[in-house]
């Protein structure tokens, strides 16, 4: 296995192994905050921004590169205010509901900018596989199959 395939294949354990990390992650800082921060049962309702992390896993460890979609970016921007403005003041300020009117901005977005969007990504994929090829990591002529080399 050369030095790009070994890299590659590391990368993909970690991406695998940083959803397990963040739940780990998520359950002690809940447990934390519900027994020594003085948040009764309600740490493990402020511990859930750290779960953000887990779809952002194949760019934490590096095997894709990172670029923010706007319906993540609203993702992100809706749960991190909520539960921040939540926390800072103790629960008296709640903007669960009145905010969800943020995702209505999703199809609005793409109604005037979809066709750019998907041109990118489709330009973006396609100079992707050409460098996946010129670097020798050509995924879809890749053998996982270690038996059928012993069968000979």
């Amino acid at each position: 296995m050369n030095n790009n395939q070994n890299r590659h294949s590391n990368q993909k354990k970690w991406t695998a192994a940083i959803p397990i990390i963040t739940v780990i992650v998520y359950f002690l800082l809940a447990y934390s905050l519900s027994e020594y921060a003085g948040y009764g049962g309600n740490g493990y309702i402020y511990a859930l921004p750290v779960l953000i992390v887990v779809p952002f896993a194949p760019f934490i460890s590096g095997l894709k590169k990172f670029r923010m979609a706007y319906p993540t970016f609203i993702i992100l921007f809706y749960v991190l205010l909520c539960t921040i403005l939540q926390v800072a003041t103790s629960g008296a300020v709640k903007l669960w509901h009145p905010l969800w009117v943020l995702f209505l901005t999703i199809p609005i977005y793409y109604i005037f900018f979809g066709d750019k969007v998907v041109k990118q990504d489709f330009n973006d994929a396609i100079h992707d596989k050409q460098r996946k090829y010129k670097n020798g990591i050509n995924v879809d002529d890749v053998d996982f199959d270690v038996d059928d080399d012993n069968k000979k």
